[in-house]
């Protein structure tokens, strides 16, 4: 009987441990959504960079290649080494990225925060799902899935909605 009860114990703390990461997951996606240079971003680049429209659509796409080119290592990465340790250094970057470009106005400077962006961003895209799909499969709902998965990309979403307008109050309040 005693080790019956250590038993459920154990369950109900690693259900428990598992549940958990479905709100952290969510949270998680809010802060990740919560970059305040979207409301900003085109006067950011135009404005204080002094780039031309040309210049920032070059930064977009070069971003977008990046991260289509990371994508698949830096998924082999979080599959050999470990899913935490690719989200972690996936948002080291991303960190690293805004320094970058808060650091110097120059194209080249912007161009090295978005391949930095980019392949922080290959980091945890894939990796962020592959946890959700592995704690959902160990508690036994994976057909919650499609629900969970939405849910976590509304919070992204949210964190963009929140913090787009608080970016632009300081942009028009802080001169560049």
């Amino acid at each position: 009987p005693k080790c019956r009860e250590k038993s459920q114990s154990k369950v109900f703390e690693d259900t428990h441990r598992l549940e958990a990461n479905l709100w952290k997951s969510n949270l998680f996606h809010f802060l990740l959504g919560f970059h305040m240079i979207s409301g900003v971003l085109m006067v950011f680049f135009l404005v204080w960079g002094r780039l031309s429209f040309f210049e920032v659509m070059l930064l977009q796409s070069l971003c977008t290649i990046t991260v289509f080119v990371s994508e698949i290592p830096c998924g082999a990465i979080s599959d050999y080494f470990g899913k935490r340790l690719s989200l972690f250094i996936g948002c080291s970057m991303v960190v690293i990225a805004a320094l970058v470009y808060g650091s110097y106005p120059n194209f080249l400077v912007f161009a090295l925060g978005e391949v930095l962006f980019a392949v922080g961003s290959a980091y945890i895209s894939g990796t962020d799902e592959a946890i959700l799909f592995e704690t959902l499969k160990k508690l036994g709902k994976t057909d919650e899935l499609t629900k969970v998965t939405a849910k976590m990309h509304n919070s992204f979403l949210a964190g963009i909605m929140v913090s787009a307008p608080i970016g632009s109050m300081i942009a028009l309040y802080v001169p560049i």
